[in-house]
């Protein structure tokens, strides 16, 4: 079974990179022209991204559903096992889609 504190303690990481993000730029893309604004969206974003892929990770290792040979895996292990539907997956493939290139 997973456990409740390191999902709430992840789901708290991300909701503080997502505040930071509408703090940094109160919801106007035209504030993302200044690089410092630039590299506090990137990188709270993909902290945001790393700890849903942790949380993942957390459940499939909990729950005994497999071992992903990728990280976009994951989801689809999530997927079939019930977890998150069809839609919820691609969104989140598309994010560590977006996390690969902003690390690089």
């Amino acid at each position: 079974m997973p456990d409740p504190d390191v999902i709430l303690a992840k789901v708290g990481n991300i909701q503080r990179c997502l505040r930071r993000i509408h703090e940094t730029t109160l919801d106007d893309p035209e504030s993302l022209e200044e690089f410092d604004k630039q590299d506090i969206f990137v990188l709270n974003l993909q902290r945001a991204i790393e700890a849903t892929i942790d949380i993942a990770s957390h459940i499939i290792a909990s729950e005994g559903l497999g071992l992903a040979t990728t990280i976009k895996e994951n989801f689809k292990i999530l997927r079939d096992a019930g977890i998150i539907d069809d839609s919820m997956m691609k969104k989140m493939q598309s994010m560590v889609g977006f996390r690969n290139i902003a690390v690089q």
